[in-house]
């Protein structure tokens, strides 16, 4: 499963934010104003083990998650907590095969 169809599947396919992931899969709203990347496994990582804010803040301020355009933009058109509590259970589906490719 891509990273991609899960963003959507907790966002929804009408999320008004631009979505790319390392595994070079994107979900894009028409002209949204921000775009989210995740960089790396090890951003699926935190977020898989802490969801919502604690997960997003690691995975930002290492480096692995990006945001284009306004952060606080950004983080109102994400999911509400509820939806999130989802990712921990999607996420595990595309995890990294090898422990290695976490701390990348």
């Amino acid at each position: 499963m891509a990273l991609a169809d899960i963003f959507e599947a907790i966002a929804g396919p009408e999320a008004p934010v631009e979505f790319r992931a390392y595994d070079g899969s994107s979900a894009a709203a028409p002209g949204a104003p921000v775009r989210i990347t995740v960089r790396s496994p090890a951003a699926v990582s935190y977020l898989a083990q802490a969801p919502a804010a604690p997960g997003l803040a690691r995975a930002y301020l290492s480096g692995h998650l990006g945001v284009d355009g306004d952060t606080h933009t950004a983080l109102a058109r994400l999911p509400t907590p509820p939806a999130m509590a989802r990712w921990p259970l999607r996420c595990a589906r595309a995890r990294p095969s090898s422990p290695g490719d976490e701390a990348r």
